[in-house]
């Protein structure tokens, strides 16, 4: 997943994420003046969990934590990109 903010006339990307999938969720939390996002991402041993994406200053990076894992179920906000969805563009 790419993420990108306007920068003029085009856009700058400003995060990178691989193996995350749908649903993407736009979070209520702040970090650094923007929005974190929620996404899904598969992995071992528990066959994937929510993780936050959260913005650094610099960058959007993901926020992987035993805590965050444990929390995933009470992870609410927009739905951007439902799980159902496939290769749509939010602009």
């Amino acid at each position: 997943m790419i993420i990108v903010r306007p920068s003029g006339r085009s856009f700058k990307v400003v995060g990178e994420a691989d193996m995350v999938f749908n649903p993407v969720m736009l979070l209520p939390t702040r970090r650094a003046g923007y929005p974190e996002l929620g996404v899904w991402r598969r992995g071992y041993p528990d066959g994937g969990h929510e993780v936050a994406i959260s913005y650094n200053g610099l960058r959007y990076a993901l926020r992987e934590t035993n805590q965050l894992s444990r929390d995933a179920c009470r992870m609410t906000g927009r739905t951007l990109i439902h799980r159902e969805d496939r290769g749509c563009p939010v602009l």
